[in-house]
């Protein structure tokens, strides 16, 4: 008996640590039309999940584990991303820079700080309207309560009249909350892409 126990205990640490081996490595989804999905287990239980979806990509990062069949998965959010879009005009009877900063929704940016070429400063009125004399301006950043509004680079260094938007991006698409994906063989059988309900998706260890 005791030589029997001596011959499978090997076999049965060896079992365990194949199963768990089976789990880490990457599996992968290649569709058509710019649609991929991969996932990453990393033998320290974090995950790596990069997805395309036509010109939408991104990565994931989180935690995972296994249980009753399934991986859990747990992630956070990307924080909220300022962006910015500018629309460029010259103006040939204009002598002046004139600047306007609105939100999306039309609301003016009023009294938000403009930093031209890092060296020049401006205050913007209550209407989110600055002026200043003409000059050759590089860059733009604008401080604003205590938004982290990107800094522009200007494209047409003749350009006098610049509107400027800006937006917060809330990134919904990142966050995991004791998501299960189903453990089938070498696949992982995923809720649609794991960012929607959607058919799910097979996703193929790679060898």
């Amino acid at each position: 008996m005791k030589k029997l126990i001596v011959f499978l205990l090997p076999l049965l640490l060896s079992g365990c640590f194949i199963g768990k081996q089976v789990m880490e490595g990457t599996y992968q989804f290649k569709g058509v039309y710019g649609v991929a999905y991969e996932m990453e287990l990393h033998s320290n239980g974090t995950f790596t999940y990069n997805w395309q979806n036509g010109l939408n990509i991104g990565t994931t990062t989180g935690t995972w584990e296994k249980e009753d069949g399934f991986l859990v998965l747990n992630g956070g959010t990307k924080p909220p991303e300022q962006k910015i879009l500018v629309q460029e005009g010259s103006k040939l009877d204009q002598d002046s820079i004139y600047i306007e900063m609105t939100n999306f929704e039309g609301d003016p940016l009023a009294l938000a700080n403009v930093v031209l070429n890092d060296d020049q400063v401006i205050v913007a009125d209550v209407q989110g309207k600055a002026v200043t004399g003409k000059s050759t301006i590089r860059k733009i950043k604008v401080n604003y309560l205590t938004f982290d509004i990107p800094e522009y680079q200007v494209k047409n260094p003749s350009a006098n009249h610049f509107a400027i938007k800006t937006y917060t991006e809330l990134n919904p698409d990142v966050y995991f909350e004791n998501t299960k994906v189903q453990i089938k063989g070498n696949k992982l059988i995923v809720p649609g892409n794991l960012l929607t309900e959607e058919t799910p998706i097979t996703l193929k260890r790679l060898k």
